[in-house]
């Protein structure tokens, strides 16, 4: 049974939900229309080389591939295309975009098998081939265009205004197609939580860095340590941030890069992956993920209703108010209106996200890329076998 201080308490909670929901929102959208600022340094004249691992059949792929031949690059412009060995699904897929596109597209073969984060083993074992000064790296699940490569490469430049650093350019995230509740999760969770909690995260001085697209000079990737310095890391990306962060700049672009779901996923699909992110979060975090993070979890408040605790009104309000900002900031960097049924299922992706908050305080094992890894308490290093339990994938 609710008693007035209990109620007081959730309510200073939920407000406090809504105060941080509300910077991220206005934040982001800034970020997203921003005007852009001159810097002393441009990239005009480098050449990017493009880094993309594959591992196995994303869902899109050769699709995904071919919005990478279609840019219309000013400077020189290559993509290498990463197999660890040709016994990979991707490999036919590789070999036929690089026949079509020879000018643009390689296929590089290999990886360093020591490294016990897999991507970063392909990323080693190709950067010797890269032939450009500007290094892009970006995952096989996500498509480009020319709006999003000219936002990286403005960003980087305008980090530069007050003379030449080290320097990581990041970019917001947004989903795409799919099908299945884990899909419609996805595509309104992208959106709405990481590119807002990252705005948020920025006032406590972190760079929450994903690494789904990365825009950076090899001459400052050496100053990081190169990746060799993240061999061992799952969580290469928000580690990567630090680092630059430390001796440079970490900058996010206005476009956002576009993930392509194209498959069908379910409920669990989407606990799964939330799972797997909360647990290296956790890690990465320390404190800040037991007293700050349950803030953005607004799945709490639909408990607390349940239980009598908040008046459903109070609940209304706020999934109303989420509802609204979610679908403005989905439309703004989608650049499409969301589907109705996303947002209707809100409150079930919010639960969804608190179970997997909770799941992750009790698990310190992730599966990725089809190798069980065991994340260590002194970071988001992780260089042992899981045990026997399954974790999330």
């Amino acid at each position: 049974m609710s008693t007035p201080w209990l109620t007081a308490v959730v309510g200073v909670h939920l407000s406090v939900c809504l105060a941080v929901y509300g910077y991220g929102f206005f934040a982001a959208l800034w970020r997203r229309f921003r005007p852009a600022r001159p810097g002393a340094v441009t990239a005009q004249g480098l050449g990017i080389s493009v880094l993309k691992p594959l591992h196995g059949l994303d869902p899109s792929l050769e699709a995904n591939l071919e919005s990478f031949a279609r840019l219309h690059a000013a400077d020189p412009l290559e993509v290498l295309l990463l197999l660890d060995d040709v016994e990979d699904l991707a490999w036919p897929v590789a070999c036929r975009v690089a026949e079509r596109h020879p000018e643009r597209f390689r296929v590089i073969i290999g990886t360093n098998r020591a490294c016990a984060n897999p991507k970063v083993g392909s990323l080693l074992h190709a950067v010797p081939h890269a032939r450009h000064p500007l290094l892009w790296v970006t995952d096989s699940n996500v498509e480009t265009s020319d709006g999003h490569l000219q936002s990286q490469l403005s960003t980087w430049s305008e980090l530069q205004a007050g003379g030449r650093r080290p320097t990581l350019v990041h970019a917001p995230l947004a989903a795409v197609g799919g099908s299945g509740l884990g899909a419609r999760c996805e595509r309104l969770h992208l959106v709405s939580y990481n590119n807002l909690n990252a705005e948020v995260a920025l006032l406590g001085g972190m760079n929450a860095v994903v690494g789904k697209s990365l825009l950076l000079h090899r001459d400052d990737l050496a100053k990081v340590g190169g990746f060799e310095a993240f061999a061992n890391a799952s969580g290469e990306d928000f580690l990567m941030g630090q680092a630059f962060a430390a001796i440079g700049a970490v900058g996010s672009s206005s476009e956002a890069t576009r993930q392509v779901l194209g498959t069908h996923l379910g409920g669990y699909d989407f606990f799964e992956r939330q799972s797997r992110w909360a647990t290296l979060r956790r890690q990465m975090a320390g404190g800040s993920y037991y007293l700050l993070e349950h803030f953005t979890y607004f799945g709490i408040s639909v408990l607390f209703a349940a239980a009598g605790v908040i008046p459903l009104r109070w609940l209304a309000l706020a999934f109303g108010v989420k509802m609204v900002g979610d679908a403005i900031v989905t439309a703004a960097y989608t650049r499409q209106p969301p589907r109705l049924l996303d947002l209707l299922l809100l409150p079930v992706k919010e639960l969804l996200l608190l179970g997997a908050w909770v799941f992750a305080m009790f698990s310190r094992q992730v599966v990725w890329r089809g190798r069980p890894l065991e994340v260590q308490k002194s970071g988001a290093y992780s260089t042992q076998p899981a045990k026997s339990d399954s974790p999330p994938q």
